[in-house]
């Protein structure tokens, strides 16, 4: 238990009393992406939470003319917690940036083979997660997530 535990859990406690997800917000992200609907209530109530804590420690960051909205905000949260529901929230702690790029980008990669050759070619991600953070993501495909 690292020495602000405590201070964490007081801010996490307080940030679902005060900043709770608006139900008509949570009702759209549950019907825009199937995969939730099949979550127990218990498991759908632990990815709210999640969600909420995710959407008050995260920054999302706009480039270009990519815009941001409270629906892409909850559906990148509501996916991005999904695999914790069974751990912790904790494991987010350590990056604290969302990119968010208006459409998929290029990415100048370098590839080593067997024999030490160095291979280099352009490559068009949709999101990708640097050590440590930040994410990167594309507004498009995350609109097409649901």
């Amino acid at each position: 238990m690292g020495l602000f535990t405590p201070f964490r859990r007081a801010r996490r406690r307080r940030i679902l009393a005060e900043r709770p997800i608006p139900d008509e917000l949570w009702d759209w992200v549950i019907k825009e992406h199937p995969i939730f609907r099949y979550l127990r209530e218990e498991e759908r109530a632990r990815l709210r939470e999640f969600a909420t804590i995710f959407l008050a420690e995260k920054i999302f960051d706009p480039v270009g003319d990519a815009k941001i909205d409270d629906e892409l905000r909850l559906s990148v949260a509501a996916q991005a917690v999904l695999p914790l529901v069974g751990l912790d929230i904790d494991w987010y702690d350590d990056w604290s940036t969302v990119i968010v790029m208006p459409r998929e980008y290029e990415v100048r990669k370098k590839d080593y083979d067997e024999a030490g050759v160095v291979h280099e070619y352009d490559d068009e991600f949709s999101g990708e997660a640097f050590d440590l953070g930040p994410v990167a993501l594309s507004r498009v495909d995350i609109e097409a997530s649901g």
